[in-house]
C-alpha cells in the first residue's frame, strides 16, 4: 500500500508543479537566461557533467518535461495541434522575443529537448502571456462548434449501422499530408 500511496503523492506533486511552471514567470524567465548561454540542449546533456551547472540551474533543467507537459495541457484544452512524428512530439512557445521550441523524443528512454530560435519553424506557437494568463484561443469556440457537430454526424452514422471502415477510410483521406 505504501508503494501505492508515493506514487499518488508523486502525481499529486507533478501536478502542482506543472501548475507552478505556466501560473508565473519565474520558469520561463529562468529559461530565457539559461538559453542565452544555452541555446539548445537536453534533460540528459548534463547526466554524466552533474558540475557543469550549479545546482538551480541542474534542477530547472531537470523540470522541462513537467513544462513541457503543462504547455500541451494548455494546447490540448484550446485544441491546438501539437506537432507530433511518432516518436517525437513538439511544441513552441513564444516569450518576449523568442521562440522556444521543446520536443520529446519517447523510445528506449525519454529525453525532452529544448532549442532557442529567432523565429518559429513549427505550423504553430502559444505566447506565454496567453498562457500564464489563461487566455482562451480565438478560434477556441468555433472548433468546440465543428467538432460537436462531428459529433453529432458520428452518432447518426453509428445509428445507421454505416460500417467503421467507410467512416475511418473517410477521415484517413482528410487527415492525410
Amino acid at each position: 500500500m505504501n508503494g501505492k500511496n508515493s506514487f499518488i503523492d508523486y502525481i499529486i506533486l507533478s501536478e502542482k508543479i506543472k501548475k507552478d511552471l505556466i501560473n508565473n514567470y519565474d520558469y520561463i524567465e529562468w529559461l530565457y537566461r539559461f538559453t542565452e548561454v544555452y541555446r539548445s540542449f537536453s534533460t540528459n546533456s548534463w547526466l554524466y557533467q552533474k558540475n557543469a551547472l550549479n545546482q538551480t540551474d541542474l534542477e530547472n533543467v531537470k523540470l522541462l518535461p513537467l513544462f513541457f507537459s503543462a504547455v500541451c495541457e494548455y494546447y490540448n484544452n484550446n485544441l491546438f495541434p501539437l506537432y507530433s512524428n511518432g516518436f517525437t512530439s513538439a511544441i513552441s512557445i513564444k516569450y518576449k522575443e523568442v521562440f522556444f521550441e521543446i520536443w520529446i523524443l519517447v523510445g528506449q528512454e525519454t529525453r525532452t529537448f529544448i532549442k532557442r530560435e529567432k523565429y518559429c519553424s513549427l505550423p504553430i506557437f502559444v505566447d506565454f502571456e496567453d498562457i500564464v494568463n489563461k487566455v482562451e484561443a480565438k478560434d477556441y469556440k468555433l472548433k468546440l462548434e465543428k467538432l460537436n457537430t462531428l459529433k453529432a454526424l458520428m452518432t447518426d452514422m453509428k445509428t445507421l449501422n454505416v460500417p467503421f471502415n467507410f467512416i475511418k477510410e473517410i477521415m484517413d483521406s482528410y487527415t492525410q499530408n
